[in-house]
């Protein structure tokens, strides 16, 4: 669903007959939600346990897509199109969550980095898989909206499957959330940087994912399906460069491996914005590892309480995604999209500072001589 709206974007702006700064609010509405649920898990995750957040969050998603199918069928009316927005938010932010200290509990150590490698390779996969299913919905004659209800579907039957005995093998562990809670490693003000770097690169990928498509048709004047191909690439170069990441072990500390990837993505952006689109695709490699060496960056620093830090990230992360999107929809407005894909390198820059700072204090910073991006957590929002 997530890297789906990107192709689907310009087709939502017609049928409701937006602009860019109001149409904007599909993302940032959902980005919001995922706020709230975010901010409410002190209270569901110790009330309801992993198991029955997991079923009740699924169950409000799938309502989130047959609502944003059903009411493009219905109505032209934008706030309730984005009211079906802000459901699918909410449940996609509490997911984000659950599946995470799920891969992290319902394993014992052994298996812990293979758990939440499947989790980060499942992920690709799935946002490589979502721009050519949108693809093949074009190719069968559905529409964009009964597209949506599909996804609902698929949603509901998760919903399901998820009350037989043998999804969840290991549910004593999972359950141990009603009864931990992790005190803050850092006072509140010293952890925005961590989750803010963190932040200004998400707001860069997702950028780039949003709106490529509309990007490429409005701007570069390429047809819906060669516009969707690049995305698709774009996917797949992420998914390719994370497989590799996941499965090989890389010399060096972590703090370079992100500067790298902040440097080499700024190159490619700024050649696909000025000489050839493919720029904008390769920016999937260039920022494949970035977030899985930042949660390992996490891991190092704070290690038990890394899943804190991680949560009070995901909130940095959702306010920042909500702010971005209004941000890119006023300048679309007024400055054109070619200087609304532009701001990205803004977003790469104050990621850069940031990290910069995160050298400087005076935690410790892991230095070993490798380290291996596919045990990290991953949030669903890379």
């Amino acid at each position: 669903m997530d890297n789906s709206r990107g192709p689907i974007f310009p087709l939502i702006l017609n049928h409701f007959g937006v602009d860019h700064e109001y149409g904007s609010l599909f993302f940032s509405v959902t980005a919001l939600s995922a706020v709230g649920s975010s901010l409410l898990a002190r209270w569901w995750l110790p009330g309801f346990g992993l198991i029955r957040s997991l079923r009740l969050f699924l169950l409000i998603q799938s309502i989130g897509f047959f609502l944003l199918g059903y009411f493009a069928q219905t109505t032209t009316r934008f706030p309730l199109f984005l009211f079906a927005a802000g459901l699918y938010g909410f449940g996609a932010g509490a997911l984000s969550i659950l599946v995470n200290i799920m891969a992290s509990q319902a394993t014992d150590s052994k298996h812990h980095r293979r758990a939440l490698s499947g989790l980060h390779s499942n992920y690709g996969i799935a946002s490589f898989l979502a721009p050519i299913a949108w693809q093949v919905s074009i190719a069968t004659g559905l529409s964009w909206t009964v597209h949506y209800e599909l996804i609902g579907l698929l949603a509901f039957l998760l919903f399901l499957a998820s009350f037989f005995r043998w999804t969840f093998t290991n549910e004593v562990n999972t359950e141990q959330t009603k009864r931990e809670k992790q005190r803050a490693p850092l006072t509140w003000l010293s952890r925005q940087p961590y989750g803010f770097m963190l932040s200004f690169y998400v707001a860069a990928e997702i950028l780039v994912s949003s709106r490529l498509v509309i990007y490429l048709e409005q701007v570069q004047g390429l047809s819906s399906t060669e516009a969707s191909i690049y995305l698709t690439l774009f996917f797949a170069f992420l998914l390719v460069g994370r497989l590799f990441f996941a499965v090989k072990s890389i010399r060096g500390s972590v703090e370079r491996w992100l500067i790298v990837s902040l440097v080499t993505t700024a190159v490619a952006m700024v050649f696909g914005l000025l000489i050839h689109p493919i720029g904008l695709a390769l920016c999937g490699l260039t920022m494949s590892y970035f977030f899985p060496c930042a949660v390992e960056l996490f891991n190092h620093r704070f290690q038990k309480q890394s899943e804190f830090m991680m949560a009070s990230a995901m909130v940095s992360i959702c306010l920042l995604l909500m702010i971005m999107h209004q941000v890119t929809g006023w300048v679309a407005d007024h400055f054109g999209l070619l200087n609304a894909m532009a701001t990205g390198l803004i977003y790469l820059a104050l990621s850069f500072g940031l990290l910069l700072h995160i050298r400087r204090v005076s935690v410790s910073s892991p230095r070993s001589e490798e380290f291996h991006p596919s045990s990290v957590i991953h949030t669903g929002r890379s």
